[in-house]
């Protein structure tokens, strides 16, 4: 009796260790991606989708493109904002990146996580396109969520 006690107070400390372990590197990780490099289309995206899903509403907006249509920074952050539970539930995937010239267009695959117990995952197929403008590449607009 006593050697089964003991064995089951060892198994119950190592699934509470690994638990332990496991919530830490949630936390750990959810906060350790940092922004590349600007000089391709593709890391304009990423840095894009990166400062959104870290509510860095004012690095989001400079990576949009300036046009007459653009809106201010006030409804751009009020829109993302009223947006962010399904942005954390939205993964990106980039497929392909087609350059010509001073525009680019990368294919992308949106992934949403539902809540629903039926339902759990919806992917759609998108086009995004940027723009060279002043020697830098700009996003044109961003399909749901993460546009505006």
């Amino acid at each position: 009796m006593m050697k089964q006690d003991r064995f089951l107070q060892i198994i119950l400390a190592v699934i509470g260790l690994l638990v332990i372990t496991a919530i830490a590197l949630f936390f750990i990780r959810k906060n350790s991606q940092a922004y590349g490099a600007e000089d391709t289309p593709e890391g304009v995206l990423r840095n894009y989708v990166l400062a959104v899903n870290q509510e860095d509403y004012a690095k989001a907006y400079g990576y949009l493109q300036d046009i007459e249509a653009k809106p201010d920074y006030e409804k751009f952050q009020q829109q993302l904002t009223n947006k962010t539970g399904v942005i954390h539930q939205t993964a990106l995937k980039i497929i392909t990146v087609e350059i010509s010239g001073d525009e680019a267009k990368i294919k992308v695959v949106i992934t949403r996580e539902n809540s629903d117990l039926f339902d759990s995952r919806y992917s759609t197929n998108q086009t995004i396109a940027l723009v060279m403008q002043d020697e830098v590449w700009k996003l044109i607009r961003m399909p749901y969520p993460f546009g505006y």
